[in-house]
């Protein structure tokens, strides 16, 4: 018993008086007075490699000698305490603070960060600069606060810029339109990873996702990262009728060959069978693909959801394809003759999300089953599973 005890003590605190010793990771979280930014700061101890500091800013901290001294004490310990840090956060910040800025200048400075995940006001032109040297940075998170309606006036965003990112492989954006566009038009990359999350517009009179910036955007992907392995396109804000993806202005990422997984999820959009087969036609690497999108169904396009011609197109275009998950499929007869199965198709996991349920089962399984002959079917509802998908899922599972 005392031997653990003693453990426990050496985890708690050591001779120099650091908070837990050992620790390698730290989560600074609504940090509201300058005391709690202070004793909050004992937990940076010298083996912490990742530290993640988010949205304490006190409403009056701008002009306050406590707070900015208490910012300053905060670098100081950063800056000086561990021996390496791999991955460092200081987001939700929706105005820019030089304080701020000196502590994301002074460890990119210091450290050889692997991760870096930051707020637009903070991503100055000085700070882009100093990171794009950064020879190991990896991963580069920039992320807007859902009340940012800043005209980013400071920001590395507030215009198209070009700074090349050599060791950058893995990019997310989160934030408006023109925050995401100004982005990729900025960061000169050779990209493995893109994540894209719109806020949508700050407020009525921004512009959101229109069907022109979307074929603006899927041109500048292609033409600055063309080896993306990974494309994910998300909405932030589930249900916001201004952003509303057509699939077939997104027909220049088609040109991205070596993508292996894609994703669209939350986006209000417009995915025809035929769009689908065109964007894929060459992504013969593709092995994931998610459309979890809430399906929207103008005037012109009233039958809008994926069904069997999709999944035809999806086999004939991607032959690497283990996972496919799909939102509101239709699976509405005539059901059409599938094409030969190849010998070398891997396993297909194929995942629903409340599809449609006017379908003959039998006849359905048996088609999907010739699609891909190792196939895993998984239904999921809002509410509980038809009886119809329920027999398919059991016809399937009985082949198998």
């Amino acid at each position: 018993m005392a031997r653990r005890m003693r453990r426990a003590a050496d985890l708690l605190s050591d001779v120099e008086g650091h908070w837990f010793p050992r620790l390698h990771s730290v989560r600074l979280h609504r940090l509201g007075t300058a005391e709690q930014l202070l004793t909050s700061s004992r937990f940076i101890v010298p083996t912490v490699e990742s530290i993640c500091i988010i949205a304490w800013e006190p409403e009056n901290a701008y002009g306050d000698p406590t707070w900015s001294s208490a910012i300053a004490a905060l670098e100081r310990r950063i800056t000086t305490t561990p021996r390496k840090i791999r991955a460092f956060s200081l987001t939700r910040i929706t105005q820019h603070n030089p304080l701020l800025e000196r502590i994301l200048l002074e460890v990119t400075r210091k450290f050889s960060l692997r991760s870096l995940h930051t707020a637009p006001p903070l991503f100055t032109e000085l700070v882009a600069t100093q990171v794009s040297q950064a020879s190991k940075l990896q991963q580069l998170s920039v992320e807007e606060a859902n009340n940012d309606d800043s005209t980013m006036s400071s920001t590395f965003f507030a215009t198209p810029n070009s700074i090349l990112f050599s060791s950058l492989r893995d990019l997310k954006i989160t934030g408006r339109p023109i925050v995401l566009l100004n982005a990729l038009s900025s960061l000169d990359a050779t990209l493995l990873k893109l994540t894209l999350t719109s806020m949508g517009p700050s407020d009525v009179n921004s512009a959101g996702i229109t069907r022109s910036y979307c074929r603006k955007l899927a041109c500048c992907i292609s033409h600055r990262y063309p080896g993306l392995h990974e494309l994910h396109l998300c909405d932030a804000a589930v249900g916001n009728d201004h952003d509303v993806l057509w699939m077939r202005d997104l027909e220049p990422l088609s040109k991205c060959t070596s993508l292996q997984k894609f994703s669209i999820k939350r986006f209000w959009a417009v995915i025809r069978n035929e769009d689908l087969g065109t964007l894929t036609r060459k992504w013969l690497l593709l092995r994931t693909l998610v459309l979890l999108h809430l399906v929207h169904a103008p005037p012109e396009v009233p039958d809008n959801f994926v069904s069997w011609e999709g999944l035809i197109a999806l086999r004939r275009h991607c032959p690497e394809l283990t996972e496919v998950s799909i939102n509101r499929f239709n699976p509405a007869p005539p059901i059409p003759r599938p094409p030969e199965p190849s010998p070398q198709l891997s396993t297909m996991l194929l995942a629903f999300e409340d599809p449609r349920s006017n379908m003959f089962p039998r006849q359905t399984a048996q088609f999907l089953s010739l699609l891909w002959p190792s196939i895993r079917l998984s239904v999921q509802y809002d509410d509980n599973p038809t009886d119809e998908w329920k027999e398919v899922v059991s016809l399937l599972a009985f082949r198998c």
